[in-house]
């Protein structure tokens, strides 16, 4: 690149156009070095040109000794025009709108600041890329789109500028990267940011027979952006989250969750073929009679090909004893096609429920897009539950009934994601003391469905970390 910035710790050396020297505090100074005109930029302030006269090469040295013709090197816009320009238009005008020439020196410096943030952060996530390829574990790229209210960990990020208008989210070359030699900058065009987090998650160290323990979150719904997720899931331990609140009760978050979800169906007419109502869930007035419950659940599989997740087999009794916790009784004279019923006790030798679901799988890339924003990952599989009824036109206070399961594809194994959403017209008062103790017993009912999962899954298909 015709500028580059050498960043050094402790030690006081030159390389090939590029300079550091120290001042008398002992703080370490550093310059860009254009290799084409020999200018020396000072990228902390102004009066550390004397200090770099003496380790500069000898044709920057020089350079230095001319005031006028540093000053211009740097605050001229003709002299910095033109494909060697490492600085934006705007970036250019910020400089140009000083009015002195310490105006602009300290405007260059204030440039060069989010510039060395960003060698800063291109370092970060060149290390990172290493530290993944040595333990041979696929990174795991997650979008997060700039306004998501939950802050991120301290996970490598990198944010990607890309013309909004284009097909191809090709990098500019005003963000994070200098463009190569030769290259023409980036032409200016409406442009978006996008902030993509890197995760380090694999299946490949989770023990076979693993006794799952699971975090809960309450209704902190992004898993992801905890910090030590990628390490928590990876050692073979959940996520659970849940609420259980009148919808006005309901944030943002909250309700974007519950937008994505509550109308997903597998069925042509939702409301003919099974009288369940399409729901605007930002029409306050008519939301506002529901009570809205919503639980979340994130686990590995580890050794799991997510090539072997069917509907048959996620519709089957022999898949849903082995891995349903709890000592559900299931029906045998279920039959519907893919479909499944099953008695739940909530309080045991008092009170049960009858469920009955049906499984719809979506793997069409279009509609699983739509899903990207629950978890920032673009899932590769998913599998929808729908509650039905054996006399579709009785109705009860559960108006609708959704579950779904998101699968991604990371070294090792296989992501899962699960989120139930239930829109209540009442809840039944032994239902109620239920659901407020269930923050407890649902994590611990989230780790027994992960550990019999893979149980299960691994004795079916075996493990696919021995290839």
């Amino acid at each position: 690149n015709s500028f580059c910035t050498l960043l050094v710790m402790g030690c006081c050396t030159s390389h090939e156009g590029a300079d550091v020297s120290r001042d008398n505090e002992g703080d370490v100074i550093f310059f860009d070095y254009c290799a084409a005109t020999g200018a020396i930029i000072p990228v902390r302030r102004s009066g550390l040109i004397e200090a770099t006269k003496a380790s500069a090469p000898p044709r920057a040295a020089a350079y230095l000794d001319d005031e006028n013709r540093f000053a211009d090197s740097v605050l001229n816009p003709n002299v910095r025009a033109g494909p060697s320009s490492y600085l934006t238009e705007k970036q250019e005008e910020f400089i140009d709108e000083g009015v002195t020439t310490a105006d602009k020196v300290e405007r260059l410096e204030q440039v060069e600041d989010v510039k060395r943030s960003e060698i800063e952060a291109a370092f970060i996530l060149t290390s990172k890329m290493l530290d993944l390829a040595r333990k041979r574990v696929k990174p795991v790229f997650r979008y997060r789109g700039i306004g998501h209210g939950d802050p991120l960990d301290s996970a490598p990020t990198v944010v990607i500028r890309a013309n909004s208008d284009s097909q191809h989210n090709v990098a500019c070359s005003d963000l994070a990267f200098s463009p190569r030699d030769g290259d023409l900058p980036c032409q200016e065009a409406a442009q978006t940011a996008q902030r993509l987090q890197v995760l380090d998650v694999s299946g490949l160290s989770i023990p076979d027979g693993h006794k799952t323990k699971c975090t809960a979150k309450g209704n902190a719904w992004d898993f992801l952006s905890e910090e030590g997720a990628g390490s928590h899931l990876s050692s073979g331990e959940a996520y659970f989250g849940f609420l259980c609140k009148p919808y006005t009760k309901l944030n943002e978050h909250d309700l974007t969750q519950l937008a994505t979800i509550v109308n997903i169906t597998g069925f042509e007419d939702e409301m003919r073929d099974n009288n369940c109502p399409v729901l605007d869930v930002y029409d306050n007035e008519a939301m506002s009679k529901y009570t809205i419950i919503m639980v979340k659940a994130m686990y590995l599989l580890p050794g799991f090909d997510l090539s072997n997740m069917k509907r048959d087999l996620m519709a089957s009794l022999e898949y849903q004893k082995a891995c349903q916790p709890g000592g559900p009784k299931f029906w045998d004279d279920c039959t519907e096609p893919h479909t499944f019923r099953f008695t739940k006790p909530l309080v045991k030798f008092v009170y049960s429920i009858v469920v009955q679901l049906r499984v719809h799988e979506i793997t069409d890339k279009a509609e699983l897009e739509q899903f990207r924003n629950l978890d920032g990952l673009l899932p590769e599989r998913a599998m929808l539950l729908e509650r039905t009824k054996r006399d579709m036109m009785k109705k009860d206070s559960t108006l609708k009934c959704k579950s779904i399961l998101l699968y991604y594809r990371v070294t090792g194994g296989t992501l899962v994601t699960n989120i139930t959403t239930i829109v209540n017209t009442a809840i039944p008062s032994v239902i109620a003391s239920v659901v407020n103790n269930f923050g407890s017993s649902g994590a611990k009912e989230v780790a027994d469905t992960a550990t019999q999962t893979r149980a299960y899954l691994l004795q079916k298909f075996g493990d696919s970390r021995v290839q």
